[in-house]
């Protein structure tokens, strides 16, 4: 074979640019990736809104439309249109008060026109919306319901049911925790801890169905008193021809015209107020919630008179005032109910002693278990009855100042 070294230098040449082609492919391709992770990269940081934001300053005619999620701009900014007779062109100012901001933005006057009338479109929509959501509103609003009767008006009048709710409910609460270090509780009653809860409620609610049929409810945890926590009434009015004239169920009251028959207050039941021609007739059926009590003050003592039913006794607590009542008691009991004593006690006083500590009315008493004894005498030393043992039951030992000398003794021997 000729020219060896040729056939040599010609592999050696392509050798070499093979490598530099692989090695340039190479090259690109990374630098190709490197793009590509950059690429990503950015439009990962990148954060694309759901809905565009309305520019203070529109630059296009898709800027002046109203974005849907977007608050409202300042009252005293405001967008203007102007036309140019010139040019044959609406120029779209952004005034902030008296002063333009930026460039304005012309407009053709298709393009003005056709905005123009987005605008006005948008604007009849919203209208109607507005009135229809107005409309929803006030038929099913929690705080003042309204319905209509229908052809019930006939019998409860016109007006439709009416309800209408106001007042406030507060709610507290919080905890208590409490460490007590002292060393005669046990370690696990030392520390104690609870919920403190509080609530005050206070709601009224009227309702009305027609023009004859009305209904009051209040709640209120503030009350005074007990009866006053609930209040419920539903009345119904009649009209001036028809018999039944009032119905009251619920909290009623019945109010009298003379001082001889007092009416009763805070009355839980129903109340009819009916007419006949010129008859009428009032009725109540109902639980009374209070009570009427008189007190009398005579001498700086408070007097008070109350009825005691013998039939009502208590251990401990009601006692035979002298040893007689006690002698004579199952004979005078012997033909229930009638009772055979001759005796009849008009005034009895009751003394509590001093627990208070309160000086400010006090009272000074002697107490001798021996007045008004006939025989049963504790201290016969002293002083001697004049009853009859052997006839416990006679009238010469009922109770008396005279039944025994002790009496005069202190008013006269001791009477400082």
């Amino acid at each position: 074979m000729k020219y060896p070294y040729i056939r040599h230098t010609i592999c050696l040449l392509l050798l070499w640019l093979t490598h530099s082609s692989i090695a340039v492919m190479g090259q690109n391709v990374q630098q190709k990736t490197k793009t590509d992770n950059n690429t990503k990269e950015a439009q990962s940081d990148s954060i694309t809104p759901r809905y565009s934001v309305r520019k203070t300053v529109p630059f296009t005619l898709k800027d002046l439309s109203l974005p849907p999620a977007d608050l409202k701009s300042p009252t005293n900014l405001r967008t203007e249109a102007e036309y140019d007779a010139k040019t044959d062109k609406y120029l779209i100012r952004t005034r902030l008060g008296n002063t333009d901001i930026g460039v304005p933005l012309l407009l053709t006057p298709e393009e003005y026109l056709d905005w123009t009338l987005q605008q006005s479109m948008q604007a009849y929509y919203r209208q109607k919306n507005g009135e229809q959501i107005g409309k929803g509103k006030e038929a099913f609003d929690f705080m003042d319901m309204k319905f209509s009767l229908g052809p019930a008006e006939k019998l409860f009048g016109p007006g439709g049911v009416q309800i209408r709710t106001q007042g406030n409910a507060e709610l507290s609460f919080g905890m208590n925790y409490k460490n007590v270090k002292n060393p005669s509780l046990p370690e696990n009653q030392r520390k104690t801890f609870g919920f403190d809860f509080d609530e005050k409620i206070n709601i009224n609610v009227n309702g009305k169905v027609g023009d004859k049929v009305n209904m009051n409810m209040n709640y209120n945890t503030d009350a005074t008193f007990d009866f006053d926590t609930k209040q419920l009434k539903l009345k119904y009015e009649g009209k001036e021809d028809e018999i039944i004239k009032l119905i009251e169920a619920g909290n009623v009251s019945m109010p009298t015209n003379n001082s001889l028959i007092r009416g009763a207050s805070a009355l839980f039941g129903i109340r009819t107020d009916l007419q006949f021609g010129k008859l009428k007739m009032q009725a109540v059926i109902s639980q009374q919630e209070s009570e009427a009590k008189t007190v009398t003050s005579r001498g700086g003592a408070q007097v008070t008179t109350f009825d005691f039913s013998a039939d009502n006794y208590e251990e401990n607590r009601h006692f035979f005032l002298t040893h007689y009542f006690r002698d004579v008691y199952d004979k005078n009991l012997a033909q229930l109910p009638n009772v055979l004593s001759s005796i009849t006690i008009n005034r009895i006083e009751v003394w509590v002693t001093n627990k208070r500590n309160n000086y400010d009315n006090p009272r000074n008493i002697v107490a001798l278990t021996d007045l008004g004894e006939a025989f049963h005498i504790g201290n016969p030393s002293a002083w001697s009855g004049t009853g009859n043992p052997a006839n416990p039951a006679a009238s010469g030992n009922a109770p008396a100042n005279n039944a025994n000398n002790l009496y005069a003794a202190m008013t006269g021997q001791y009477a400082a």
